[in-house]
């Protein structure tokens, strides 16, 4: 693994998840934001009638959650969090043919172990926030979402793909197990479809993703973002009132057997003891070289 210092000496504080009993320091202004006003962003935020899109913004790189881009999503959902009645609905949609291929290997492959994890930190905060906030969270799904970006999917209230979408958690082909994406889809879908998925990067298409659980609806690929914000339109005229109490008490439910914190830090713990194994690195090096790895198997 290459080293490199300071990667993100920037922001080293570890950032808290959305806490809904807590003060409300501010609330963002929203108001729409439009792509051209906002191309060269990471996360490009639109606001119509109360609900906000959130577009993935990093076609070139298949969307890939950089550290960039996963603090772009934490400001933004706590301030979503925040904005209380004001946005009562949420779409995360992506640019390009792909929905999201997880971490960025290269800046990962790239950083620090410590850089590393406060890049795996982050992201289990932003998927514990679609979650936590008060507004129902709906992903759109078109083309693949791998590792972290299936992970977005499995930790989304609501989740529409489009017929030619597909989900996989294929760490386990580069040396790096898929931990912290295990977590949400585990919840969301069978443990043995979960662990044949971990185990072995089998590839779910939109018919088996529904079938298990996955996904919410499939709509054709050129329905997929009016389906998206016809939902959440649906979503955002009731009561914001019996909504967020509908969340708090479905998230109260499942706070009895999931998402503790402990189960967070095990998980990213993993993802970071894996790097420092010889296979990960053997793995990542292959697959940014776009080559088959040749594995040492070391117990």
């Amino acid at each position: 693994m290459i080293l490199k210092l300071g990667l993100f000496m920037r922001s080293t504080t570890r950032h808290r998840s959305f806490n809904i009993h807590r003060h409300i320091v501010r609330q963002k202004n929203f108001s729409t934001i439009s792509s051209e006003e906002k191309n060269g962003d990471v996360l490009l935020v639109q606001e119509r009638n109360s609900v906000v899109t959130l577009t993935l913004n990093r076609p070139k790189e298949r969307n890939a959650l950089n550290y960039e881009l996963l603090q772009k999503l934490h400001t933004e959902l706590n301030d979503i969090g925040n904005a209380g009645k004001n946005v009562r609905a949420v779409v995360i949609n992506s640019s390009g043919p792909m929905f999201c291929s997880g971490h960025d290997l290269k800046e990962i492959k790239s950083s620090t172990i410590e850089d590393s994890r406060k890049v795996f930190e982050l992201c289990s905060e932003v998927m514990k926030m679609l979650s936590l906030i008060p507004q129902p969270t709906i992903s759109a799904v078109n083309g693949m979402a791998t590792a972290a970006g299936c992970q977005l999917v499995a930790s989304s209230d609501i989740a529409i793909g489009s017929e030619s979408s597909v989900f996989m958690t294929p760490g386990v082909n580069i040396g790096l197990f898929c931990s912290t994406p295990s977590i949400p889809l585990l919840e969301a879908i069978p443990k043995k479809i979960a662990l044949d998925m971990l185990l072995t990067g089998r590839m779910l298409n939109a018919e088996e993703a529904i079938r298990y659980g996955l996904l919410s609806r499939i709509v054709p690929n050129e329905a997929l973002q009016e389906e998206a914000q016809s939902l959440a339109t649906i979503i955002a005229s009731k009561s914001f009132q019996v909504i967020k109490s509908g969340k708090e008490i479905i998230r109260k439910q499942e706070s009895l057997r999931s998402w503790d914190d402990k189960y967070d830090d095990v998980a990213t713990d993993a993802m970071v003891q894996g790097l420092l194994n010889e296979d990960s690195n053997i793995g990542l090096e292959a697959f940014l070289s776009k080559k088959e790895p040749k594995w040492e198997h070391k117990d």
